[in-house]
């Protein structure tokens, strides 16, 4: 029950990081068909770096973190979005480079939604959507494949185990194939069936 439990959680986690996915690339292409040009600012610009894990398992990540300023019908907004899809994160050197062609006080292109002026990117380009359904798919029949064939396996394994088992013992008959079973052994001794009376 332990494990069906366990792979329920697995299944649910997978299907809320697979939405998050599938729903940051629909962003970005919408942004990529709507969002409208406007000069912006840059206030600070670094590569930010977030740990996970410890000891040998301690992994770290990195992805760049841009503050930029723009104004839309008079009001000014600050965000700090590059690309909905979080392209750059994980390899530092990914990251820097983005980092690098936006300095600080440097004047740059951002694309603001123009239903929700807040809403702004630097990176419009769009995504193949298509791809990654594809590759969720794949992900996922390899994923539920692997689970589904251990956790028939456990419950095989536990079956097995509780199966009576039949132990041979010749010395209590005069028959050498007389055998015994795990009934046999309940504090109330029964004698030996032959095998060839059964």
């Amino acid at each position: 029950m332990g494990k069906w439990m366990l792979g329920g959680v697995f299944v649910l986690f997978g299907i809320f990081f697979t939405y998050a996915i599938i729903n940051s690339a629909r962003r970005q292409n919408d942004a990529a068909r709507r969002f409208r040009p406007v000069e912006a600012y840059v206030v600070a610009s670094r590569v930010a770096r977030s740990s996970s894990g410890s000891g040998a398992s301690r992994t770290t990540s990195y992805r760049p973190e841009i503050t930029y300023r723009y104004t839309v019908d008079g009001r000014e907004y600050t965000s700090r979005t590059y690309q909905f899809m979080g392209v750059g994160q994980g390899s530092q050197a990914a990251a820097t480079g983005i980092v690098s062609r936006y300095p600080v006080g440097g004047k740059v292109t951002a694309y603001y939604d123009p239903r929700r002026p807040s809403v702004a990117i630097l990176d419009p380009t769009p995504v193949d959507v298509t791809a990654i359904y594809i590759g969720a798919a794949v992900v996922w029949v390899v994923v539920g494949g692997l689970v589904g064939f251990f956790m028939l396996r456990g419950s095989r394994r536990r079956s097995g185990s509780n199966s009576p088992r039949t132990v041979r013992d010749a010395s209590t008959s005069g028959n050498p194939y007389a055998t015994l079973t795990d009934e046999d052994f309940t504090g109330n001794p029964r004698r030996p069936t032959p095998v060839g009376d059964r």
